[in-house]
């Protein structure tokens, strides 16, 4: 789906490796993905501007919450690694 400028900001996808909502700022960058993946793996990830740093809350077999900085670096695990 795109807004009156012409940006996807919705988008459903399904496909051999996902299934997912994924939807995003007016700038066309993703903010929020809520995926299941074929591996058996998902999960919900905000993400910050220019998706900068993220909360990513991920299951498979066992479930982590995990927050990452603006660099991609993880700064906080829960349960810890």
């Amino acid at each position: 789906m795109h807004d009156s400028e012409g940006v996807v900001r919705l988008s459903l996808t399904h496909d051999a490796s996902q299934s997912a909502l994924y939807i995003s700022d007016s700038d066309g960058t993703t903010r929020v993905g809520v995926a299941q993946f074929a591996h058996g793996g998902g999960g919900v990830a905000l993400h910050g501007a220019e998706s900068k740093g993220a909360t990513v809350l991920y299951h498979k077999g066992s479930g982590n919450l995990s927050f990452y900085d603006s660099e991609g670096n993880t700064t906080t695990r829960v349960p810890a690694e």
